[in-house]
Formats: C-alpha cells, structure tokens, sequence
C-alpha cells in the first residue's frame, strides 16, 4: 500500500526530529569530552561548556519528545486491572487528552517566558545565547507534542504503536 502525503510528513518531521536528537547528543559527547581533557590535562576547561551543555541536554530531550509519544515510549504503569474493549479505549483515549493538556499548558507558560525573556534581553552568563530562543524552541516542540498527544487519542490503541513504521 502506497503511503498518504500525510504519513509520508509524519515520518520525515519524525526523521528530523530524530536526527536533530541524536547530532545534539553527539555533540554533547564531544563537548564533555573537550571538557574533560581541558580541565583536567591543560586546566582549561571549554569556555561556556556549562551553558552549552544544559542548552543541548534540554534540546536533546525536547526534540526527542515527539518522537517518543508518537512510537507510545512513555513508561506506563497500569494501576488498575480493567476489563472489557471499551474500557480500555477510555483509559487510552483520557490518558493522551490529559497527556495534550499538560503539554499545551506547559508549552503557553514557556511562550510567555519567552516573551519575558525577550524583553529583557536575558542572556546566558559566559557566551551571551538568547534564552529566549531556548524558551521559544521548547515551548514549540511542546505543542509538537501535544499534537502528537491528540492524533493518538483519536486512534485505536492497537493503531498507534508506530515503531515500525517510523523510516530509519
């Protein structure tokens, strides 16, 4: 069966997400690397490697968001044994509403930091990056993921383990 235009963006924006993820982590790699060596070999460590580091850890996770609610990733712990199709379908469909709802809620209260952030010119201490851009660039792949929160709710929970599906 030839893939929808639909299915054939899902899995390029999932492809992108994931190779962002992985050149950020990557590069977090090199830089403790770099670090490490300078500071304890020359007794220089990397100027602003502090500030980078957080910067990519949080990228790292935030893109990678996406991509982990779409294949169904999340640690789920079932509480209650409940029986029956419907049930399920329920519990499914009200865990990734409320799922959407945090991420949207998250994601608003992260625009509006940015927007602070902005304002007032905040910058990191060492190397001076804008944390707005941070704030904006979380706040968006938040509400990547509640739009990926939402698609799952209104599929069948048999429907939206897209492991395989995703292209390598």
């Amino acid at each position: 069966m030839k893939p929808t235009l639909l299915t054939r963006i899902e899995n390029r924006a999932i492809g992108a997400f994931r190779l962002i993820a992985a050149v950020l982590l990557f590069l977090l790699m090199m830089l403790t690397c770099l670090d490490v060596l300078g500071r304890y070999f020359f007794n220089r460590p990397v100027y602003g490697g502090l500030e980078l580091t957080e910067i990519m850890l949080a990228g790292v996770v935030f893109f990678a968001l996406p991509v982990l609610t779409w294949r169904g990733g999340h640690v789920v712990v079932d509480l209650v044994s409940l029986r029956g199709r419907w049930v399920l379908r329920l519990q499914h469909v009200l865990a990734n509403l409320l799922g959407a709802a945090v991420c949207v809620a998250l994601a608003w209260q992260l625009w509006l930091r940015g927007d602070r952030l902005r304002r007032t010119g905040e910058t990191t201490i060492q190397i001076e990056i804008p944390m707005d851009i941070v704030a904006y660039t979380i706040s968006v792949m938040l509400a990547l993921t509640a739009v990926v929160f939402l698609h799952r709710a209104i599929t069948r929970p048999g429907d939206v383990d897209q492991t395989d599906k995703v292209a390598e």
